[in-house]
């Protein structure tokens, strides 16, 4: 009887966690909080803008116009992205610049997604009637 206590005590699933392992742990456990959070934010831009994006009155016409100039920045943003895309693909700059240039492009990247999310979501609360 006491080596099936002993034994089962070797094969324990704790003793083998390392501290790394400790750390994967920790950091997925972070990284899904903060990824809540900013849900939670995006979601919450979204509702605010929807709010203040309704159009009075709600006719076709002052949707279509809202729509235009929601698609407004994302236009803006994607004009400075895809020439700096090309110029990235074609031409040689100096490593600084370079690496500037990129991170700046990503920068843009990163906004438009994060603008494109919100105005989406923005259009879908337009559909299900946020006042």
């Amino acid at each position: 009887m006491p080596d099936q206590i002993e034994s089962s005590n070797e094969n324990s699933i704790f003793r083998n966690i390392t501290k790394d392992d400790v750390k994967l742990f920790i950091i997925t456990i972070l990284a899904t909080v903060a990824a809540n959070i900013i849900t939670v934010i995006i979601v919450a831009l979204a509702v605010i803008v929807a709010r203040g994006a309704r159009p009075t009155p709600p006719t076709p016409g002052n949707y279509a116009i809202n729509f235009a100039l929601s698609l407004g920045p994302m236009i803006l943003l994607w004009s400075a992205v895809f020439p700096g895309l090309r110029i990235l693909a074609t031409h040689k700059m100096p490593d600084l610049f370079a690496k500037v240039f990129k991170w700046l492009i990503v920068a843009l990247l990163v906004a438009e997604g994060i603008i494109t999310m919100i105005y989406i979501l923005m259009w879908i609360g337009f559909a299900v009637g946020i006042h």
